[in-house]
């Protein structure tokens, strides 16, 4: 009926049919027959009608909520100012700390003697050699190599059979060199042999190889493009006669020169100029 624009004629009908019979039996005036409605039509109806009765529940509409509405206090910045002190007071914000300084590395000087030993005549570690920035020595002991000892390499180990007697065993010095050299700044001379025999390896960053500085064989008046020996450096730099006579090499001289190399290097970067023409011309302004 009220889609076909008879609603009057169904109020009409209906008023006279109780209220029991209309929510459960209702009639249509169409088909003049019962209609059963089901018990949430039936709640629907009854809220409608206790709403009704009861004078509906209206929204309140924007202007009546801001009219009705309690007006805000307005505290006084000094009021606030307090109020955030106490907060903080009783809960107190983090402090932050400032970053940890970084602790310098140490500089130490590495030199290393091999002998060899069986089979194949393959090199062993048979002496390490460790100094500090001074020159004094950190650690100089001879290392028993595991294996049989073929060839002692006397002319450049500078090592003989009496060493071996009172050396140390090769797994107990490796473990105390390891921890000496841990978190340092090394030098040396060529040292890939020297970490292959001592099986160690160190951040690159903080590896100083005087055989691999182009700045002390510019120093020295030798081949840029080839390498350098440690005895032809320390004569031309440093004026001093290493690696001579028949006792053959001493692992604690190389690491002391290799140390003053280093330092003489370090001494000598804020001397010299590789954008000008004098410096390439054979005018180096280094100071010696």
């Amino acid at each position: 009926c009220r889609r076909r624009g008879l609603s009057h004629v169904f109020q009409k009908m209906v008023s006279n049919v109780p209220s029991s019979s209309f929510y459960w039996d209702s009639i249509d005036p169409v088909t003049t027959k019962t209609v059963v409605v089901d018990a949430k039509k039936r709640e629907r109806f009854e809220r409608k009608e206790l709403s009704v009765k009861n004078g509906g529940v209206k929204k309140r509409s924007r202007v009546s909520i801001i009219q009705n509405s309690r007006p805000i206090s307005k505290v006084p910045y000094s009021r606030q100012l307090s109020v955030a002190e106490s907060c903080t007071r009783s809960c107190p914000l983090p402090v932050t700390q400032p970053p940890l300084a970084v602790k310098p590395r140490r500089v130490v000087a590495l030199d290393c003697e091999m002998v060899g030993v069986a089979p194949k005549d393959r090199s062993a570690l048979a002496r390490c050699s460790i100094v500090d920035c001074r020159g004094q020595i950190v650690y100089d002991r001879y290392i028993r190599p595991k294996g049989e000892i073929v060839n002692f390499r006397t002319k450049y180990s500078g090592i003989r059979p009496y060493h071996m007697v009172g050396a140390v065993p090769m797994h107990s010095a490796l473990s105390e060199i390891h921890t000496i050299l841990k978190n340092t700044i090394i030098v040396g001379h060529d040292l890939a042999g020297d970490f292959s025999a001592l099986q160690y390896k160190h951040p690159q960053q903080f590896i100083y190889d005087t055989s691999n500085c182009k700045r002390l064989r510019l120093m020295s008046d030798l081949p840029v493009n080839q390498k350098a020996s440690l005895k032809k450096l320390s004569y031309f730099l440093l004026n001093r006669s290493i690696q001579v006579g028949r006792r053959g090499h001493d692992s604690v001289e190389d690491a002391r020169a290799t140390m003053d190399l280093y330092l003489l290097s370090k001494r000598s970067e804020g001397d010299c100029n590789f954008l000008s023409d004098s410096y390439w011309e054979g005018q180096r302004h280094i100071k010696y």
